[in-house]
C-alpha cells in the first residue's frame, strides 16, 4: 500500500500513532500580527468515509504539550494544564484539569495513561514529584492513581 502523505502547513512538532490513525499537533505561532492557534490534526490510516480526517484549534494562549491516541480517542494535554479528549470524528468528549504540567501520555484501547507533575512539585529537597493516572475514556473514570 502507498505511504500516507500530507502537506504540513501548520508546522507540526509532535505526533502520536494508534492502531487505526495518527494525530499531529502544532504550537501557537504568529504570522505578522496575527496569532495562529495551536492545532490538532487527526488522520485515519484507512478512511472508510471521505473527509475522515479533522483539525481542531485550541483557544488562543493554549498550546498542546503532549499527545496520545487510543483505539477510540485522541487526547492532548495543554499549556494551561487541561486534558482534552476528542473522538475520532473530532468531537471534544470531555476536559479535565491536571494538577501540574504533563510529562507523558500514552493511549491503549479505551485507556489513557497520563504522567504529570504533582501540585506539590518540587519537593522540599528539590526533587520532582510526579503523579500517574490511568483514565478509562469510555467510562470517563480514573481506574488507577
Amino acid at each position: 500500500p502507498p505511504t500516507p502523505r500530507f502537506n504540513d502547513y501548520a508546522g507540526y512538532t509532535m505526533a502520536a500513532m494508534g492502531s487505526i490513525g495518527a494525530a499531529f499537533a502544532s504550537p501557537e505561532t504568529k504570522d505578522g500580527g496575527e496569532v495562529i492557534p495551536s492545532q490538532i490534526y487527526y488522520r485515519p490510516f484507512n478512511s472508510w468515509a471521505p473527509n475522515g480526517d479533522w483539525t481542531q484549534s485550541l483557544p488562543k494562549g493554549e498550546e498542546v504539550t503532549c499527545l496520545a491516541v487510543g483505539s477510540t480517542f485522541v487526547a492532548v494535554s495543554t499549556s494551561l494544564r487541561f486534558l482534552r479528549v476528542f473522538s475520532f470524528s473530532g468531537i471534544q468528549l470531555f476536559v479535565l484539569s491536571l494538577a501540574g504540567n504533563c510529562v507523558c501520555m500514552s493511549g491503549f484501547d479505551d485507556l489513557l495513561g497520563v504522567a504529570h507533575h504533582s501540585a506539590s512539585s518540587p519537593s522540599p529537597l528539590g526533587d520532582q514529584v510526579l503523579e500517574f493516572q490511568v483514565i478509562n475514556v469510555k467510562t470517563r473514570s480514573v481506574s488507577s492513581r
